[in-house]
C-alpha cells in the first residue's frame, strides 16, 4: 500500500516499517502472469483489487476496494 500511497500523494514523505513487507494479494497476481490473461482476453473488463501491485493497476480497467463491494 506504501506504493499507492506515494503514487497518489507523491509529495508526501511516505514511510514503511519494512521494505521487504510483502501482501498475499500481490504476490498471487504477478505482472507477467496478469498481463498474459488481459493479452488472451481483450473483450473482457479486468478488475483487480487495491492491494495489487502499480503495475497491475495500471494494466487493470478497474481498481476497488473491500468499501465498494456489494453487501
Amino acid at each position: 500500500m506504501g506504493e499507492t500511497a506515494k503514487i497518489l500523494s507523491p509529495e508526501k514523505t511516505i514511510l514503511m516499517p519494512t521494505l521487504n513487507a510483502e501482501c498475499s494479494l500481490d504476490l498471487g497476481c504477478p505482472i507477467d502472469e496478469f498481463t498474459a490473461f488481459c493479452d488472451a482476453h481483450p473483450d473482457r473488463t479486468v478488475v483487480v483489487y487495491a492491494n495489487t501491485s502499480a503495475a497491475v493497476k495500471a494494466r487493470a480497467d478497474w481498481v476497488v476496494t473491500s468499501s465498494i463491494a456489494l453487501s
